[in-house]
């Protein structure tokens, strides 16, 4: 990934960010918290896969709210990069490296392991 597209991500990621917490994006109620862990902007700035992470609810009714959101949000972006000529086709993924990342955790915390010494 060049530079370029690293430094778009890193500004759709916040400006996504942004729009969730103010609550611009409508995703249905009661459903708990979105979280944006990450844009991969691919190189020619055509597409960009934005990974969410869901807390306190059903993962996948919350990236389906965003894919549902994805024109909305397109738009929204263009307000705020004016300086991009083409806003980027909006792909939204479940980030399950968090969730990974706990069961390596529990796996690993499961293993009997003498501490170093003894």
């Amino acid at each position: 990934m060049g530079v370029r597209s690293q430094k778009v991500g890193g500004q759709i990621q916040r400006e996504i960010a942004d729009m969730l917490l103010r609550g611009e994006i409508h995703t249905a109620q009661g459903e708990g918290l979105l979280s944006v862990t990450g844009v991969a902007v691919s190189g020619d700035l055509q597409v960009a896969t934005i990974y969410v992470t869901a807390y306190g609810q059903a993962a996948p009714q919350g990236i389906e709210a965003l894919k549902r959101a994805a024109g909305f949000i397109r738009v929204q972006l263009g307000k705020r990069m004016p300086r991009m000529r083409r806003i980027p086709e909006l792909r939204f993924k479940e980030d399950t490296s968090l969730a990974y990342g706990n069961k390596i955790e529990n796996l690993l915390g499961s293993l009997d392991i003498p501490a170093a010494g003894e």
